[in-house]
């Protein structure tokens, strides 16, 4: 026998459940969610258990699952189907949710970038300081035989490739000279590339 005192009314469902009453209509059309109880002057009232089902159906369709599959859920529900549905979703979440942060990174390192770069003039060498980051660094470039700077590029996608082959090659690379060719104003070729990435393993000191 089911306790009146337990049930809510259909608008406290929609309100505690933070959807449409129109959405609770619905769901209870298609079957995807049906009141526990139909009382006089056809009024639906539900359980509190059930705010926790409403949110799950929200969250399945967020997801991308049909209502129609979720209907076959809440229908044939068992706590090993829900677990398997879980697990299957949880780590299509882990995925989105490092593509995400993937992106989050490279757009902050980007805009960083970008902020520092908008001041600087391209005739002449400035001297800025920079905070430590993480970066990839590439080896040293070979310019023999005639080499240049676009024999060198390629060469050090191929090291990161070989050597970090999960490593994110959308970051800007960089060109690395030593102090001692600079003062020589001889900046023709970069000495190394790297890589501006926050997850490339390498550290690249704070100073100007």
């Amino acid at each position: 026998m089911i306790n009146e005192k337990s049930l809510i009314s259909i608008g406290k469902l929609s309100k505690f459940a933070r959807v449409p009453r129109s959405t609770l209509l619905y769901y209870d059309k298609i079957g995807v969610l049906k009141p526990v109880r139909i009382g006089k002057n056809n009024y639906r009232y539900y359980s509190f258990e059930q705010i926790c089902w409403v949110n799950l159906i929200r969250t399945m369709q967020f997801l991308g699952m049909p209502l129609k599959d979720i209907r076959g859920i809440s229908e044939r529900r068992t706590p090993e189907k829900i677990l398997r549905l879980f697990s299957e979703h949880i780590n299509d979440l882990n995925s989105i949710v490092a593509r995400y942060l993937d992106a989050r990174k490279l757009m902050l390192t980007l805009q960083t970038t970008i902020e520092n770069s908008i001041a600087v003039d391209e005739n002449k060498i400035d001297f800025i300081y920079e905070e430590s980051a993480n970066i990839f660094l590439g080896q040293q470039n070979d310019y023999s035989n005639g080499r240049t700077d676009w024999d060198a590029l390629p060469d050090f996608y191929d090291y990161c490739e070989k050597y970090r082959p999960n490593i994110n090659l959308h970051y800007s690379a960089w060109g690395m000279f030593s102090e001692e060719r600079i003062k020589k104003g001889d900046w023709k070729f970069p000495d190394r590339y790297y890589l501006n990435c926050p997850d490339g393993g390498d550290k690249k000191p704070a100073g100007w």
